[in-house]
């Protein structure tokens, strides 16, 4: 995300609610963080990354047969993850 020609991101907040922070805001290890995940996301590219969904859509279908409430969480939080990354790809 870009926001006045940076680049930022959400953080969650105590309240759980989300805000957004420009890169520059991040201490300077989660600014570093955030560096490589974008890479490696950019170097995964579309197929990459759709691959990564559709595996996280399998584990989202083997936690619904399951009895765990926290790993369907967990799994329902990775597909929207992915889905999201995808998205970004094809806007």
């Amino acid at each position: 995300m870009r926001v006045n020609g940076r680049s930022a991101t959400n953080i969650s907040t105590s309240s759980g609610g989300r805000e957004k922070v420009e890169e520059w805001e991040l201490p300077p290890k989660d600014r570093k963080k955030y560096r490589e995940e974008k890479q490696r996301d950019r170097d995964r590219g579309v197929d990459g990354t759709f691959v990564w969904f559709v595996e996280e859509v399998g584990e989202l279908a083997r936690a619904l047969k399951g009895s765990d409430p926290e790993n369907l969480r967990e799994e329902f939080a990775d597909v929207l993850a992915w889905l999201v990354s995808l998205a970004l790809y094809v806007k």
